[in-house]
């Protein structure tokens, strides 16, 4: 399992498709002098402490980790720890001193760490700052031979980032921004139909905050889902509280309302599930053709009344378009 953290509360990119502004009004409400806004390295040892061996560590959550000064340190203690660690970055914050400390450290040909990186788009929907030191780093990191993965938001990417990256042996990928619990630009971010049936996550990973606090997942930016605090709880408890238990049975009750029925990354726990929730046969298939199916379906499936649950969750069938709408 990976453990994303976030290194600093207040990211500096503030990208149009993150909604940083609630994280800041939701952590402020739990710390209100923003005393805990950069983790410090005590805390991470306490967190490297703490966590199971298997997990992998992912420097990224919520903020540009390199906006903590102290970010370097964190990753190379984790390596000198024998942590497998993906490292999520714009590259804002680090410099090529801390560069080269990383790469001096780490071999190129150890596999346990990865980089992932943001690139600035054409459309300037990041406040990446695109300079001579940002481009200088860049540069060493595309020609480093080293595990690194690029992808950028935004259609097209930056002009100066695009002439760097052809003549490199990297691809970047377009990856279309998502909804993050708030309507920001660009406006064709929307907020996901609801997932019916058992649903599963296809991307899980606990998100530890630099007060310790540790939240369900970096999807929730307005913190409605606090697991507990590394600092004073085992990860034993972290797992077994009360927030954790009410979201698996939303999962597997659809009555149940959660954030976790519009997020992309949730997925059909069962291939039932997949024909309600897949776009072409919920957008495409003929509205008089759903609502025979809906009207139908217990004769359908008689011979399973397991399926019978994962398909509808309701004792009444479907019997009217507006009904039909609300499930699509």
């Amino acid at each position: 399992m990976r453990t994303h953290i976030t290194t600093v509360i207040g990211c500096k990119n503030l990208c149009a498709y993150c909604p940083q502004g609630e994280l800041l009004k939701a952590y402020l409400r739990a710390d209100p002098e923003a005393k805990h806004r950069l983790m410090t390295m005590a805390m991470f040892r306490t967190i490297e402490r703490k966590l199971p061996k298997k997990n992998i560590i992912f420097f990224c959550g919520m903020s540009e980790p390199f906006q903590n000064p102290k970010c370097t340190d964190m990753i190379l203690y984790a390596y000198k720890k024998g942590r497998k660690i993906i490292i999520f970055t714009t590259l804002m914050g680090l410099s090529v001193s801390n560069l080269k400390r990383l790469f001096s450290i780490i071999p190129a040909t150890d596999r346990n760490v990865k980089y992932v990186i943001h690139l600035p788009s054409k459309k300037k929907l990041e406040r990446i700052v695109i300079n001579k030191s940002y481009l200088n780093v860049l540069s060493k990191v595309i020609h480093s031979n080293r595990d690194v993965y690029f992808h950028y938001h935004g259609e097209k990417l930056h002009p100066l980032i695009n002439k760097l990256m052809i003549n490199s042996p990297h691809f970047p990928e377009f990856h279309p921004p998502y909804y993050r619990g708030e309507p920001l630009f660009p406006a064709d971010i929307i907020r996901p139909a609801r997932k019916r049936g058992r649903i599963k996550c296809r991307c899980w990973a606990f998100v530890i905050l630099p007060n310790g606090s540790v939240i369900l997942c970096a999807n929730d930016y307005k913190l409605k889902n606090v697991l507990g605090n590394i600092s004073t709880s085992s990860y034993k408890d972290i797992l077994n509280s009360d927030v954790i238990k009410r979201i698996y049975r939303s999962w597997k009750n659809e009555r149940m309302e959660e954030e976790c029925r519009y997020c992309y990354d949730a997925g059909d726990a069962n291939s039932v599930a997949q024909y309600y929730n897949s776009p072409f046969t919920l957008a495409k298939i003929p509205m008089g053709l759903k609502i025979y199916l809906y009207n139908h379906h217990q004769k359908i499936f008689n011979k399973s009344r397991l399926l019978w649950r994962f398909i509808t969750h309701n004792k009444k069938p479907l019997a009217n378009c507006d009904a039909a709408l609300k499930c699509s």
